[in-house]
């Protein structure tokens, strides 16, 4: 092989550790073009010992997560629960699938569909409005509309500030929203349980009863998490109530209602003596002569 092809196969091996290296550096720190693209330069120049390293950093990492604690982080907790939260309401769906008729089941559905879908909303805007920080330097897509105005300087970091201030208060006003559409959704589920019509068939029922408190437990669950105590209060003044309608049904005793006799058909039950439904002999009459 000849002397010009070993250098071009070596600088082709290089480009890309080259280009790899000059992202890391500029996505990892603030430092200037300039040095960025030298430092590049010479770690694509010696890349054999530039692989090692990287090799060995990212060795390290492995063996830092591995050794560190197991625990799940804030966000796949939060997911957690909520797919909890959703699964049972899926399984409560299932329940009134099975126990209503066509109309009912069909008004369930949308109610069922309503209260994931804030429960989605919910969780979705809690989670944003927690990792908001109200006194910090605004962003430039915060300010840019104070820039294009003429603002500049400090009256230019006071519009960005109320701007940013603006925009948090309605990221609450949205949550507190979507916190209140969840509550009134799992108050309509519970609603929806104890109609009357549901009520009638005994087994599905007491299902559904159970079902409701593993939708309000999980919801307690998430709410606590969350750090919503009024949420997580009302949600246990219902589960109370689902919990007293629990025992109401075992104290219950339901009892078969008899099918009433149609036509053809006769009652085995033989009848008293003195029935005034049974058929009596008439006296005998005398006839004058």
């Amino acid at each position: 092989m000849r002397l010009s092809e070993t250098i071009t196969i070596y600088l082709a091996v290089a480009a890309p550790i080259g280009v790899s290296q000059y992202l890391r550096d500029n996505a990892a720190s603030s430092m200037s073009r300039v040095r960025a693209l030298a430092l590049a330069a010479w770690a694509a120049l010696v890349w054999p010992v530039t692989l090692w390293l990287m090799w060995l950093s990212h060795r390290r990492a492995r063996a830092g997560v591995s050794g560190g604690s197991d625990a799940p982080s804030f966000d796949q907790r939060i997911d957690r629960a909520r797919r909890a939260v959703l699964a049972a309401i899926h399984h409560v769906e299932d329940l009134l699938q099975r126990s209503l008729d066509l109309s009912g089941a069909q008004q369930s559905r949308y109610a069922l569909f309503a209260a994931r879908e804030a429960f989605e909303r919910y969780v979705g805007l809690s989670v944003a409005a927690s990792e908001v920080v109200t006194d910090r330097t605004p962003s430039a897509r915060e300010t840019e509309l104070c820039r294009v105005a003429g603002r500049r300087g400090e009256d230019l970091l006071i519009a960005g500030l109320c701007t940013h201030r603006h925009s948090v208060a309605r990221l609450s006003a949205h949550r507190d929203r979507a916190r209140n559409d969840a509550l009134h959704a799992l108050a309509e589920l519970h609603e929806m349980i104890g109609r009357d019509r549901v009520a009638i068939h005994a087994v599905a029922a007491r299902q559904l009863a159970e079902s409701m408190l593993q939708v309000d437990t999980r919801a307690i669950d998430l709410f606590s998490m969350l750090d919503d105590r009024r949420a997580a209060t009302t949600t246990a003044r219902l589960l109370d109530a689902q919990c007293a309608r629990v025992r109401r049904y075992d104290s219950l005793s339901f009892t078969p209602a008899p099918e009433p006799a149609g036509e053809g058909v006769t009652c085995s039950t033989p009848l008293p003596p003195n029935s005034p439904v049974m058929h009596r002999p008439q006296s005998p009459t005398l006839a004058r002569g």
